[in-house]
């Protein structure tokens, strides 16, 4: 098939359709299988690359002279036409346009890129007339790693739109010119940093009335990585039974406490839990956790964590600290106890006696046990 149509079916209804991001994978690409999860952002041309042969032009003060840079005549998100544009009457002209960053569209550092394709829009022709179809034009969409790398280019793509834009090719299809697996050269995948040094272009290959250009860009489908969750705020210590809460410096006469902390993350959802690492004084901290609490789910506002650890010395003093560990085994930074005012890692943040107080002996006033020897009941002075 050439095409795939979404919307009603059957009888006449009313009804309002949402769609994202839209995959379809063809049985004899790189990708001989289901598309899976994924997103797709746009990158834009931000700069020069290795070559600039077409010539700027258009009515925006960006694209009116010859000597303005190419680059930003096609890098309008929403195409707009004659506004600005590139153009070329010879064949062999070769335009390249470094990009943005991967973090500027948005691509996380851990992502995974399972494709990425070079789209254009384009006229056959110079604007202004005569704007006639053409037989004999062809473009060739283009993409490198990095400057002055290996270069891919598509198929020679022969159109005849006019006068009329058209995105792609003219065909109705419209398919991209240029879809990539691979690196350029290389059986490696793409990978965010890759797209930092990548160039996107356009080959002017040969000619009869001309081409025009107003955009140019790269399509990326990707699978976004995970990041690691939030440093953990609100750290609170508390006893286990009963729950009252320990002040800064409080003792406890349980040999276990409860660690409570909120928790968020850029990800969402996910599943986040608390992690402590508790020391006797004295004791630097060694940044292993000695245990992490119950995942609790993650969706977009900070969830209350916790961890309760037991079997702490009695009559030691403790101090501690926290992070956040989510569901694909990453970290926070660690965060020392208590955070609004912190503490020397010398002081105590709680300590443990479990002994209660004792009355051993005679109290003694004076030489007589359990006797007051004398006492005042008037004036001091």
């Amino acid at each position: 098939f050439d095409r795939v149509q979404f919307g009603v079916t059957g009888s006449a209804s009313t009804t309002d359709i949402f769609f994202d991001d839209v995959a379809v994978n063809g049985t004899s690409s790189a990708a001989d299988n289901w598309p899976g999860v994924g997103s797709i952002v746009h990158m834009q041309p931000n700069a020069t690359g290795d070559n600039e042969q077409w010539t700027s032009a258009g009515t925006d003060a960006s694209c009116d002279a010859a000597a303005d840079p190419n680059w930003q005549c096609v890098d309008e998100i929403t195409p707009d036409g004659d506004t600005t544009r590139v153009q070329s009457t010879s064949a062999g002209n070769i335009d390249d346009y470094n990009m943005e960053t991967a973090s500027n569209a948005g691509i996380d550092s851990g992502a995974t890129i399972s494709v990425v394709s070079v789209g254009t829009r384009f006229l056959t022709c110079i604007p202004g007339p005569p704007c006639l179809a053409s037989s004999g034009d062809t473009y060739r969409a283009r993409i490198k790693a990095s400057a002055s790398g290996t270069v891919d280019e598509s198929a020679a793509i022969n159109t005849q739109n006019g006068s009329t834009y058209a995105t792609n090719d003219d065909d109705t299809a419209n398919l991209y010119p240029l879809t990539v697996y691979d690196k350029p050269g290389s059986s490696a995948v793409w990978t965010p940093s890759d797209l930092d040094s990548a160039q996107i272009g356009i080959d002017h290959e040969s000619f009869e009335n001309g081409y025009t250009m107003t955009t140019v860009w790269a399509l990326v489908d990707y699978i976004p990585g995970n990041t690691a969750p939030d440093s953990p705020t609100a750290l609170v210590q508390k006893k286990t039974t009963g729950g009252a809460t320990l002040a800064v410096g409080d003792w406890t006469n349980e040999t276990t406490v409860t660690f409570e902390a909120t928790a968020t993350d850029t990800d969402n959802p996910d599943t986040l839990q608390l992690c402590v690492e508790k020391d006797i004084l004295g004791t630097s901290f060694s940044n292993t956790e000695d245990s992490c609490g119950t995942g609790v789910a993650y969706s977009g506002s900070g969830v209350t964590v916790s961890v309760v650890i037991g079997s702490q010395t009695d009559a030691s003093e403790y101090h501690w600290q926290a992070r956040i560990k989510d569901a694909d085994g990453a970290y926070s930074s660690w965060v020392s106890y208590p955070i609004s005012s912190p503490n020397a890692e010398s002081a105590r943040d709680y300590g443990i006696d479990t002994t209660a107080c004792t009355y051993g002996g005679s109290v003694y006033d004076g030489t007589v046990e359990d006797t007051d020897a004398a006492y005042n009941d008037g004036s001091l002075t």
